[in-house]
């Protein structure tokens, strides 16, 4: 396809993304001066053309089902046509971040959080489901997180209409119009059976997982494999996979995860409610102790520096409890400096909440060096050799700081201490390949 300029009225800015289905594209409707999302949608040029009229009526008819959702977790349709030869339909949009993205990226949503966005999921999907409309391909792509932490669920363009319509009974799902994706599918989406609301919950049940416990529940290098799991096998627990998952929403997964659709959540209403107590228990309980001691639970500490802290990369649960054990806790109040120059030290610190700058004082002037924020490390060379320190540390903010020294770390025993060890040189081998890369350019750029 020639690259548009134009969709009947809609001008076309940029392409956002590209699927099996069709292209997203950031466009604008000058009639009414609004930026808009529009997707196109094609089917497959080999399939007879009485065939792909079918498939061209049908896309039709569900979006214009969808169009008539108005939820503020749905992401609002406005429009749907076809402009030479060319379907599309736009819709709202949206900007932030996907589920899929958060997951992949540094700084992934602690468990609170998922949950959160799980519940608006959730929510908006029994409203759905109210009026007819089934999603089908719940995944962590079609979720997506605004900066203010609402969620909007999007590409309901493939979902199916279940409301008996004048054509008859439905229609069979047919090639050229996939609907879902293989590893968030339900057992009964795999296996061609009638689909409801619950296959919807099942997917949603599938991503709260994979947030939670770091993996899919389901998952196999072959996809027939993957499938074969969906259908006859049972997850993993997550909490075996990561112990700081709380024991109440654990079972919760567990509930929603079940193969046959009458034992799991009814609707995503009472799924919600599940999740929902679940929250009001954990905000209503006693702080545990560790929680009073570092100012936030075990299991979110724990999340944090294992999306953030390359010393504590591949730990397990049960290491970074270690690690909380013998580790050495400091408030620091802003501007209060942790250590100076030439100072003697061992170990590393870890910042648990607040900023610390490391810099050093040239001819009398203050030169930052970098920036250490929620979860990462400094001072970690220590650990390999003690030497005075080349810098200062000190506290921008208020800052909860946890520190682990070289002694602390070999009574945890070898293997943690061979850990970090391992660990913090790799690390600093990449940062002097890094620089001498910098270096490299710098000198060929001078003599050029």
């Amino acid at each position: 396809m020639a690259e548009l300029k134009k969709l009947g009225r809609y001008e076309i800015d940029k392409v956002l993304g590209k699927g099996g289905m069709g292209i997203v594209y950031k466009g604008h409707d000058p009639e009414i001066d609004r930026t808009v999302a529009i997707k196109t949608v094609h089917f497959d040029a080999s399939l007879p053309e009485e065939h792909r009229e079918t498939l061209k009526k049908r896309f039709f008819q569900e979006v214009r089902a969808v169009g008539k959702l108005l939820h503020q977790n749905i992401a609002t349709i406005f429009d749907v046509g076809s402009y030479e030869g060319v379907n599309f339909f736009t819709m709202e949009y949206v900007e932030g971040m996907t589920v899929q993205d958060l997951m992949a990226s540094q700084n992934r949503p602690s468990i609170e959080s998922a949950v959160s966005f799980i519940i608006q999921a959730s929510e908006a999907l029994h409203y759905a489901h109210q009026q007819g409309v089934i999603h089908r391909d719940i995944k962590p792509a079609n979720i997506m997180v605004l900066s203010d932490g609402r969620i909007k669920l999007m590409d309901f363009g493939i979902a199916k209409v279940t409301q008996e319509s004048s054509q008859g009974p439905e229609m069979a799902t047919q090639a050229g119009f996939i609907m879902g994706t293989p590893n968030y599918m339900s057992p009964e989406q795999i296996t061609g059976k009638k689909v409801d609301g619950r296959s919807d919950i099942f997917s949603l049940a599938v991503i709260l997982y994979e947030f939670v416990a770091g993996k899919k529940p389901f998952f196999d290098e072959n996809m027939s494999s993957t499938l074969f799991k969906i259908v006859n096998e049972d997850p993993l627990e997550p909490i075996k996979i990561r112990g700081a998952i709380p024991r109440g929403l654990n079972e919760i997964i567990v509930k929603a995860l079940k193969k046959k659709p009458e034992e799991r959540y009814q609707s995503g209403q009472e799924f919600a409610a599940a999740l929902r107590n679940f929250q009001a228990r954990a905000d209503a309980g006693a702080v545990d102790p560790f929680t009073r001691e570092f100012g936030q639970s075990e299991a979110a500490i724990t999340q944090l520096l294992f999306n953030n802290c390359y010393a504590f990369e591949n730990f397990t649960d049960e290491e970074f409890s270690e690690i909380f054990k013998i580790c050495e806790k400091h408030n620091f109040k802003a501007g209060e400096v942790i250590y100076k120059e030439n100072t003697i030290r061992s170990g590393l610190y870890v910042v648990i909440s607040g900023k610390v700058e490391i810099f050093q004082e040239i001819d009398g002037k203050k030169v930052v060096l970098s920036a250490v924020e929620n979860g990462q490390c400094f001072g970690e060379m220590t650990v390999i050799k003690q030497f005075p320190s080349t810098t200062f540390a000190a506290s921008v903010t208020n800052s909860f700081i946890i520190s682990v020294g070289e002694k602390a770390l070999k009574r945890a025993g070898t293997g943690i201490y061979f850990k970090v060890f391992r660990n913090i040189a790799v690390g600093l081998l990449n940062k002097v390949i890094k620089c001498d890369q910098r270096v490299g350019e710098f000198i060929r750029k001078a003599s050029s």
